[in-house]
């Protein structure tokens, strides 16, 4: 754990979680729409384990091998990874969740440079 406050820092850290078949792991939320995995960092906060302790956060899912993409887009952070299980547990800031392909995930309601993460993620 690290040594810092619980408050959160201005830093964004997210992931483009792909399945076995190579869909994209989308969470949705009523007011904002579609989102990739992901959070603000804790002041203090190394960058991987603030993503890691989002999505287990967001989705119960323990991430453990995922990489940083070379994107990063004003104070976001962008990585890539594979889902480690099905079993999806969303914390009450989700309405639900999808797997998506990246066709669907570039015509969603997703910010843009989620997509382009998701895009660049996909093409590696």
């Amino acid at each position: 754990m690290f040594e810092g406050g619980e408050k959160d820092s201005d830093q964004v850290v997210k992931v483009v979680l792909f399945d076995e078949g190579g869909k994209i792991l989308v969470l949705k939320n009523d007011n904002y729409g579609h989102d990739l995995p992901g959070g603000h960092t804790m002041v203090g906060e190394d960058l991987r384990d603030g993503l890691k302790r989002e999505v287990r956060e967001e989705t119960g899912l323990q991430i453990k091998d995922f990489s940083k993409l070379d994107y990063e887009n004003k104070n976001k952070t962008f990585y890539y990874g594979t889902v480690p299980s099905k079993k999806i547990v969303l914390s009450l800031e989700h309405d639900g969740y999808d797997f998506l392909t990246l066709e669907e995930v570039l015509e969603s309601d997703m910010k843009e440079s989620f997509k382009k993460a998701a895009k660049m993620a996909a093409g590696r």
